[in-house]
């Protein structure tokens, strides 16, 4: 893992790491062995960083000392580190929820267990973890029966730890691993890689036991989201003894080169969600209504295929209107599920075959040769949604008819349930003339095709010539909000 930052020659190197390893305690007879050896290296080499475990090491030298326990007292800022313990990643468990706050007080003082006692003994959800009577070195809850702490930390949100438990990173780690808030009383460790982690983003800190419950109670759902998310940041830099390595690299890094360093706020700042832009989502899918009869069937088929396959369609009712020849079910079948309805008279059938069908946004497709580009449907559509209280009217190609897309609930309201439905056209000038329209022009229109402006009740027709203007006008579409 070092191999990248190493060099052959050793007048080059800018950091030392010794060949002796100073983390088995069994090498060295005693702490003064260990001592000499340090001192040894120093005299030769500069900027010597130690891995150890001994945490009663004189810090008159210049090494580096990078340990898993470290004390504040010993701690020299801007100089050592104080690194996380390499832990074997447990397996998580899919389980919910169970425990608000675990508390941990293995090995702890007799005035802190009694305060810890005192103050938790009537809090709801909230588990006591000690050692067993009889077993010492096992686990024990308020019940005395024997639990595996790490599981049940897993199932909690909160879980206290305090300085003199034993093996106090190990369950630091654990914490941060299943994303649970740690409530840290260690007001005399150094915590992993405090120089660049702000933990008062990701742990509560209280001055005394009694304020615990209250600082809890007040954290809100998000709050409590966002230093769970925080949680993951950090834990992912260190979760592998090959994260530790390149983050102690970094930090020796940016203390000899501190203007190529992250600043704190850079290391503690959470990366924000990507923006959603409204032309990325997903569009609407729409329900087409369309009147078709023998005649114009193969068309219709062909337009209701090439807007399935661009994924604007997700249901299709056909209201058929040729009594002398019914339809096959089998030359309909498409990507989407087709209805085919016969028998429409009224305004009510319609509406009834609108209510039924889940999808909200309609596309009212008149009977005749309608030809659809689909890009003039997609971009009609994404108007819609910016005016979903208006009918957008879209042209059919060549043809004076129009088709339409509109909210079913505004389709309920405009459409009267008793009339008789004459034709489709009937029923889109019913809608358009009641809801201000909101008209695509394209190409083919100005090349001198009729285009009509809708109001409420009434409207006119312009016809538009092959002139200047009409040529400017074909090199881009247009949209007139009426």
């Amino acid at each position: 893992m070092l191999r990248p930052y190493s060099v052959a020659n050793v007048e080059e190197a800018c950091i030392f790491f010794p060949g002796i390893d100073f983390l088995n305690l069994y090498r060295f007879p005693s702490i003064d062995t260990a001592h000499a050896v340090a001192d040894i290296l120093n005299e030769r080499f500069y900027n010597v960083v130690i891995l150890t475990l001994i945490g009663q090491w004189k810090r008159s030298h210049r090494g580096i000392m990078t340990s898993a326990v470290t004390s504040r007292h010993l701690y020299r800022h801007r100089l050592d580190i104080s690194l996380p313990p390499y832990v074997v990643p447990r397996t998580p468990l899919h389980s919910v929820m169970r425990h608000n706050l675990v508390v941990m007080l293995f090995n702890a003082s007799s005035p802190f267990r009694e305060e810890a006692l005192r103050v938790f003994e009537r809090e709801k959800d909230v588990v006591i973890l000690s050692e067993c009577d009889e077993q010492p070195f096992s686990v024990c809850d308020a019940d005395a029966h024997k639990v595996e702490w790490e599981d049940i930390v897993q199932q909690s949100r909160f879980v206290l730890l305090h300085e003199s438990m034993p093996h106090f990173n190990t369950a630091l780690y654990r914490a941060l691993e299943a994303t649970v808030v740690p409530v840290i009383f260690a007001p005399n460790l150094v915590l992993p890689f405090s120089d660049y982690i702000d933990w008062q983003l990701i742990s509560l800190q209280p001055s005394s036991l009694p304020r615990v419950p209250d600082v809890i109670a007040r954290l809100t759902p998000s709050k409590v989201e966002k230093m769970r998310a925080q949680i993951r940041k950090v834990h992912s830099q260190f979760s592998s003894l090959h994260g530790i390595v390149n983050m102690t690299m970094h930090v020796l890094e940016s203390r000899m080169l501190p203007v190529k360093a992250r600043t704190y706020e850079q290391c503690n700042l959470l990366a924000e969600r990507p923006l959603a832009l409204p032309h990325l989502e997903r569009p609407t899918e729409l329900l087409m209504v369309t009147w078709c009869d023998a005649s114009n069937a193969l068309q219709t088929l062909q337009y209701i295929r090439q807007l399935t396959s661009a994924g604007l369609l997700s249901s299709v009712a056909v209201i058929w209107r040729d009594d002398d020849n019914y339809p096959t079910r089998e030359a309909w079948e498409t990507a989407v599920h087709v209805e085919i309805f016969t028998g429409v008279e009224h305004a009510y059938d319609v509406q009834s075959i609108v209510k039924q069908n889940s999808n909200d946004v309609l596309l009212i497709v008149p009977q005749g040769h309608c030809s659809l580009d689909v890009k003039v449907v997609r971009k009609s559509l994404n108007i819609w949604r910016t005016q979903p209280d208006r009918a957008i009217a879209i042209p059919c190609g060549r043809s004076e008819s129009k088709a339409v897309i509109v909210h079913k609930m505004l389709f309920s309201s405009m459409v009267k349930g008793d009339q008789n439905v004459i034709s489709s056209e009937m029923l889109i000038e019913e809608i358009l003339n009641v809801v201000p329209s909101l008209h695509v022009i394209t190409r083919e229109h100005a090349d001198g095709v009729l285009i009509s402006y809708e109001c409420h009740n009434s409207y006119k027709r312009a016809k538009i010539g092959v002139n200047r203007r009409a040529i400017a006008m074909r090199r881009t579409l247009y949209f007139l909000l009426l």
